[in-house]
């Protein structure tokens, strides 16, 4: 077992690296290496300081979100010091300008994410300002001049990356005034470091990264070491020599003698004592399944618990953790099936009540994502990855498919009572669906629904009298409020068929009695769409459905906004309330407001209420007015723990990664060699020893498909938290004396959360006014606004403030938790200023940030009075994609036919916001994904003239199936793009302006914007 290196760092003879997270010093052959800095959190990209004094690292902290602060200590250890107190996550080290200076680059001012500025601290006085420099991340002071690298970094999760965000490389000659762009080829530069006459950097051009140089003198690039299997990693150099990993290895390339040697480091690993630790369940439930009054199971952590009346204690299933659980379902009183990896794939395995393992059943039918067991049988009904529904017998192993659907998997089905039936929701495409009946001992397939909606949460009711099943049949479109548009809002309504002989319509006559003649009856599946009764209630917001004992139950979600609920992997988990229908009273009643989900027990005589991350059991005839004394039935979990083994996880996340990607890629042909892959990154697993460096590996391992969107995000990647830094809604500039306010940001101050608190009604405080307190502390260079801010969200604080008479007043201001959507609307409402000003009222402007709903809305936030513009100029620079470009697009397609024409009010275009004159788009190499489409559409729909730099070339969409046991979120590119006029060559490559112009280092640190310019001047 070794130790997995990364990020090094080199001065002289001394060698700085990091390993299980923590920052190591070493001498040059690897000797003599010292743990310097331990257990703050997740440490990496060491720095040397001119004369190796001093060593500067970034930390990540944070069990949720970490984010980036920079730290500076001795090189043999001894005085730490922190330097920011930032709370961003785009922060990092660009590199030192002499001794006592290092230059920072973050995003903590800027409008958007993806861009981040560079900024000079001083080591003695601790001021920070902003530089002349622009945007970037690697700056180096050097006898050539200044080199400055615009996303020269190295990008793990996309191989042979070729897009227009690849890294690029500017030099400003010592002889020279201005910046020019020395080094731009067609694969990512990252690492880039200049040592006399020559530019040395990592880039992959051959397929595999390796290190290279380009010669000023003949201006030629020169391949240095041929690494064949494994990348060369983020290198440094200092002297006659560049440092740089492979496969967690530590190299030495000595420029002297042309070649490349590895160095043994040898470190005693903090790790050595014990290899586990202990877990509560409740900190991470994926899945708990209430049997009936006293027995539940849990999935937490991929292993399975047992928690009954009866039971003396929990009983822990796969407590050795061989294979992740996901699911667990009781076969009789004493046996429990669990979908379980087995060998690394997903199975079946049969557990007694004791927890011992019965048997286990092998598969190979992809991600295992639903199982239900039939009652009375040795069969489960099961659903996978692939679309697929099988029916396992779990005594022979055998299985039937069921249905493959083309639509989507098929999650979302119910088994009858009797076991003679299965219902499920079969997707015809992403936005139909329609209920199946299955009969078992037919084996044959009913429709029960017509083909023409989406149809979901089929339900049998106990005596298998009626399907119960949810729809979006109601169609009753409901007016925009904001532009002129309709929109279909409450559309849901539950429906009943009946699907037995002589069966009627459970809301006309006297009321179904449910009773065991019923349950009796023999099933008629003959013309079942002809049977289906929407229930007597109005059409609402329903999302799920479940059939209890003569009574319906089903949640009805609020309408509201979509942003706040907008993540990747869907964490942010709207609230609902439970409702249920009454069929022998045929009345509606509500049960239970403000929960996350809800299940039945098997015999549906109680529920299992989810809110706020605990658990419920009530009575299924309870009411709203007994639902008080709510926390009686709280599920008791306190106490229950689950052993870890750190290593075991680490295998079982990494194969579980590997396999996901195999099951989830678009493309099958390109997977062929998926599983050398595998083999060449396992390996590395004996090395590692903490969750971080497991994400390392992760992300390499995903990345060598060369596909967009190939992300590991999350994960419990530090136990070591930080204290948020609150926001004034202002830039600040500290002093010996105090704060100078800079900048007060604004952006449309008649609406809610665009101006700064220091703006509020009654307060008077202005720009170039002085900090001078902040709740009782004096504000200087030691003790800054960022650093009195701390551990503060939305709080109140007291200021002291000194105008320009000297004159000190006191306020009491509310906080921001987050300023960014304040700078980014007052940097939107500055460049709409520009444009109607530089074309005389002649041209209108719109931002678009990103493709989700927040994109969304700040394109109509502006859309309406923007177009009464005779031309439009469309910016979706720094646009972080989503997916409702093609919205948008139809919108700005609009051709302009006529006009309404009243006596009194001025003339209005028709159809509606249709631009009179002409567009043009402004876009740059931050525009990805859903933007990269929105921008090469543009010119493909022929709406204008596309103005910037090539766009990022992301378009392979994702829809994450699944998360790793500690809650990771792994994406699988799914769904791949492919225009009429150039395929898929969008794909790692992006979109070329049809018109190209680059924003030089002076002019973004100037505030020029000669993008936007030139689209005014496309325009006019």
């Amino acid at each position: 077992m070794g130790n997995y290196i990364l990020q090094p760092d080199i001065h002289e003879d001394k060698i700085c690296f990091v390993s299980e997270d923590d920052l190591f010093i070493s001498d040059i052959d690897g000797h003599n290496s010292k743990r310097i800095v331990s257990g703050l959190g997740v440490i990496s990209s060491p720095k040397f300081s001119e004369h190796g004094t001093h060593i500067a690292f970034r930390l990540m902290r944070g069990v949720h979100n970490g984010v980036n602060e920079i730290f500076v200590c001795d090189s043999e250890g001894g005085s730490l010091i922190q330097l920011t107190h930032i709370g961003s996550p785009a922060t990092g080290i660009a590199g030192w300008i002499n001794s006592t200076s290092i230059m920072i680059y973050s995003d903590i001012y800027e409008p958007t994410r993806g861009i981040t500025e560079f900024y000079s601290i001083n080591l003695k006085t601790r001021k920070m300002e902003k530089t002349e420099y622009g945007y970037g991340n690697i700056i180096q002071f050097s006898d050539k001049g200044i080199l400055l690298g615009r996303n020269t970094m190295e990008v793990p999760y996309w191989k042979n990356y070729r897009g227009g965000t690849r890294g690029k490389v500017w030099l400003k000659f010592k002889e020279s005034k201005k910046f020019e762009k020395l080094l731009e080829i067609e694969t990512n530069i990252h690492s880039p470091v200049v040592i006399g006459s020559k530019l040395y950097f990592v880039t992959d051009r051959d397929g595999t990264a390796n290190v290279y140089a380009y010669d000023f003198s003949v201006r030629k690039i020169e391949k240095l070491t041929d690494f064949k299997e494994h990348d060369v990693r983020p290198m440094n150099g200092h002297g006659t020599n560049l440092v740089f990993t492979v496969a967690g290895e530590l190299y030495l390339f000595d420029i002297k003698e042309g070649k490349s040697r590895k160095i043994k480091v040898k470190i005693d690993s903090k790790f050595t004592a014990k290899n586990y630790e202990f877990n509560t369940v409740a900190e991470n439930i994926e899945r708990i399944h209430l049997f009936d009054e006293e027995n539940v199971s849990i999935v937490s952590r991929g292993r399975g618990i047992l928690k009954g009346k009866y039971m003396n204690a929990p009983v822990t299933l796969n407590s050795t953790f061989h294979g992740r659980i996901r699911n667990i379902d009781r076969l009789d009183g004493e046996r429990f099936a669990a979908v379980q990896e087995i060998d690394g794939e997903d199975g079946v395995v049969i557990y007694r009540r004791n927890g011992k393992e019965e048997k286990s059943i092998p598969m190979d039918i992809g991600i295992i994502m639903n199982m239900r067991a039939i009652k009375g049988s040795e069969n489960v009904i099961i659903s996978n990855n692939r679309h697929e529904l099988y029916i396992i017998d779990l005594k022979s192993g055998s299985k039937t498919l069921i249905d493959k659907s083309p639509g989507g998997r098929l999650n979302d089905f119910d088994i009858s009572n009797d076991s003679k039936l299965v219902a499920y929701s079969f997707g015809l495409s992403s936005n139909r669906s329609q209920i199946r009946i299955y009969n078992i001992e037919e084996k044959k397939i009913y429709e029960a629904t017509s083909k023409s909606a989406y149809d979901f949460s089929p339900s049998f009711d106990s005596s298998g009298a009626f399907l119960n099943y949810l729809t979006n049949r109601a169609l009753d479109p409901t007016y925009d409020n904001l532009i002129f548009d309709l929109g279909f809002m409450t559309v849901f309504k539950p429906y009943s068929i009946a699907i037995k002989k002589g069966g009627k319509n459970p809301f006309l006559g006297m009321p179904p009695k449910f009773s065991k003649e019923d349950e009796e009856l023999p099933y008629d599946l003959e013309n079942l769409k002809i049977k289906s009764q929407a229930f007597p209630i109005e059409p609402d917001n329903y999302v799920e459905l479940k059939s209890g004992n003569s009574v319906v139950f089903y949640t009805r979600s609020k309408i509201e906004g979509s942003t706040r609920h907008y993540s990747l992997g869907g964490q942010n988990k709207k609230k609902s309330t439970l409702l249920c229908y009454d069929f022998t009273k045929r009345e509606e009643r509500m049960v239970i407001d403000g929960i996350n989900s809800f299940s039945l027990s098997e015999d549906r005589k109680k529920i299992l209420i989810g809110r706020n991350g605990d658990y419920f059991t009530i009575n299924s005839d309870s009411t709203a007015e007994n639902q008080k004394d709510l926390e009686k039935g709280k599920l008791d979990l306190s106490g229950l723990t689950i052993r870890k083994d750190r290593m075991e996880e680490f295998r079982q996340m990494f194969n579980e990664t590997w396999k996901l990607m195999r099951e989830g890629y678009w493309s099958s042909e390109k997977l062929s060699r998926w599983g050398k892959v595998k083999q060449k990154y396992e390996g590395l697993i004996s090395m590692i020893n903490t969750r971080a460096e497991l994400s390392d590996i992760l992300k390499k391992m995903q990345g060598e498909l060369g596909t967009s969107h190939s992300y590991e995000i999350g994960g419990d990647l530090t136990n070591v938290d930080y204290y948020p830094s609150a926001r004034l809604g202002a830039f600040t500039e500290e002093t010996e004396k105090g704060a100078y306010i800079r900048k007060i940001y604004c952006g449309d101050p008649s609406n809610e959360g665009e101006k700064s608190p220091l703006l509020t009604t009654g307060l008077e405080i202005h720009e170039g006014d002085l900090i001078k307190r902040i709740d009782g502390m004096d504000i200087n260079l030691d003790y800054g606004v960022f650093e009195a801010l701390l551990n503060k969200k939305e709080d109140t604080v007291n200021i002291v403030v000194s105008g320009k008479d000297k004159k000190e007043s006191e306020y009491e201001i509310k906080l921001l938790s987050n300023h960014r959507n304040l700078i980014y609307r007052d940097w939107v409402e500055s460049k709409r200023r520009y444009v109607h000003e530089k074309s005389r009222g002649k041209a209108g402007y719109i931002h678009i940030p990103d493709m989700g709903p927040a994109g969304f809305t700040e394109f109509y936030r502006l859309f309406s009075e923007e177009t009464t513009y005779e031309n439009l100029v469309v910016d979706v620079r720094y646009n972080g994609g989503g997916h409702v470009s093609q919205l948008i697009l139809d919108k700005l397609g609009r051709k302009f036919l006529g006009k309404d024409i009243s006596r009194f009010g001025e003339p209005e275009p028709y159809p509606s916001y249709s631009i009179r004159g002409k567009m043009v788009c402004v876009t740059n190499e931050y525009a990805g994904s859903d933007g990269d489409i929105f921008s090469h559409a543009f010119k493909l729909m022929k709406l204008g003239e596309l103005v910037g730099t090539r766009t990022w070339g992301g378009v392979i969409g994702i829809n994450p199936m699944t998360r790793l046991i500690d809650g990771t979120v792994v994406t699988q590119p799914e769904y791949a793009f492919s225009f009429i006029d150039v395929g898929m060559g969008v794909e790692n490559y992006g979109t070329d302006p049809t018109i190209e112009v680059e924003v030089s280092p002076e002019e973004f640190a100037s505030g020029k914007d000669p993008q936007l310019d030139r689209a005014l001047k496309a325009l006019l």
